[in-house]
């Protein structure tokens, strides 16, 4: 069909049939390369009530993936293959639902085998998403807690280089935000000495004809030529509130 370029649906719809109904040796194969191939142009909805009807697990868990039902892909491969959930696992788009899925098989394998080391193997496998505090409460009260403790130190560790980065910051914060302080202190205490023929930095008039901001770089602007200059960068919001500002000033001055 596929050699053919044949693209009805009802074809490939009647084929998956056949595979899904076959019991001849290396048919669950075919099936699984049928259902693989991207030009397959099968109902997806269809075929995974018939494989569901068949038996056809790994071919439903496969379905469930093309539909993105992850967490169903996950739990029907669990009652069959650890191996196969892991994989639809980490083919979760979302870091957050991998992490649910892995923590999903975890206790699967807690659960059935109550292995240790099978469990610890799946912090690994998990590429990290899992971490000792994550499965400790999976395990009965009766574990042996001194089987986890390489783990649990290097859980202990990675959180105090974590807190050690956070302090970090924080001490950064806190000496940018005084140094701040004593600039704003400083601005506040200094005085400038202008020209009284110092021009407008904005019409080149006077400065002192009229209400100006003076600046501690020197220079001067117009309460009406800095509104001017600063308004075409402001937002609509931040206009308004510096319009009613100007209003307020002009009102006080007058």
């Amino acid at each position: 069909v596929n050699a053919q370029g044949l693209s009805n649906r009802a074809l490939h719809n009647y084929l998956l049939m056949l595979y899904a109904q076959s019991s001849l040796p290396g048919s669950e194969e075919k099936l699984l390369k049928f259902i693989s191939n991207p030009q397959a142009a099968f109902d997806l909805k269809y075929a995974l009530r018939l494989c569901t009807k068949e038996s056809q697990h790994r071919a439903c868990v496969h379905i469930y993936g093309m539909m993105t039902l992850w967490e169903e892909a996950v739990e029907l491969a669990l009652s069959f293959d650890t191996e196969l959930a892991k994989e639809n696992a980490n083919k979760a788009p979302d870091r957050e639902l991998r992490k649910r899925l892995w923590l999903q098989i975890a206790k699967h394998v807690i659960d059935e085998d109550n292995d240790i080391s099978k469990s610890i193997k799946i912090l690994e496998e998990s590429n990290r998403l899992l971490k000792i505090e994550d499965i400790l409460p999976l395990f009965p009260d009766f574990a042996v807690i001194d089987a986890f403790k390489t783990e649990i130190c290097a859980s202990l560790e990675d959180y105090n280089q974590k807190i050690q980065g956070l302090k970090a910051e924080m001490e950064e914060y806190t000496e940018a935000s005084e140094a701040l302080s004593e600039q704003i202190s400083d601005l506040k205490r200094r005085a400038v000495v202008m020209d009284p023929a110092a021009p407008c930095e904005g019409c080149s008039r006077p400065a002192a004809a009229r209400a100006f901001a003076l600046f501690p770089c020197g220079h001067a602007l117009h309460q009406d030529c800095l509104f001017e200059e600063v308004t075409p960068h402001l937002s609509e919001a931040a206009r308004a509130h510096v319009a009613r500002l100007a209003e307020e000033v002009e009102r006080l001055a007058g």
